[in-house]
């Protein structure tokens, strides 16, 4: 089959249109607001301190699946106590949502932990979070944590 110019520059013209609603949808705010999420899922598998903090506004009201909710410094304790220790985590189905300087995060969180008692537990929950840009980062300003069913 021998290409024509037309046929070519149609194919191309095809290709660039697929492939912008996957560059619109990674551009900007929300690739920024995708790496502290991402950053912030890192900090946990490392306990990182200092990377919690800075990713947590200092108002932050973080729910639990179990109902239990902390503020900033009750969560970083926790987790740097290690009551819950993650092996790994992945997030999934993740959706950004930018309204002005805010962004609402929906993802699916699936990870094993270990307990105190050295039992590994698996998570399943979903997570709805609200990030808001300060200056020129974005940080954690409300996390809550829900059941997810399980799968069939």
């Amino acid at each position: 089959m021998r290409l024509s110019r037309h046929n070519i520059a149609t194919a191309a013209g095809i290709a660039v249109l697929l492939a912008v609603p996957f560059a619109w949808a990674q551009s900007g705010e929300e690739a920024a607001v995708t790496r502290a999420v991402d950053a912030f899922k890192n900090a946990l598998l490392s306990s990182d301190k200092t990377t919690l903090e800075a990713l947590l506004a200092p108002e932050a009201s973080y729910g639990h699946s179990s109902g239990t909710v902390e503020n900033r410094q009750q969560f970083v304790e926790s987790v740097m106590a290690g009551t819950l220790v993650p092996k790994w985590i992945e997030l999934s189905e993740r959706q950004v949502t930018i309204v002005g300087n805010d962004a609402i995060v929906r993802h699916n969180f699936t990870a094993e932990a270990a307990n105190k008692a050295g039992q590994t537990i698996p998570i399943r929950v979903g997570l709805m979070e609200v990030w808001q840009k300060r200056g020129n980062n974005w940080v954690l300003l409300a996390h809550q944590a829900y059941p997810r069913p399980k799968p069939t």
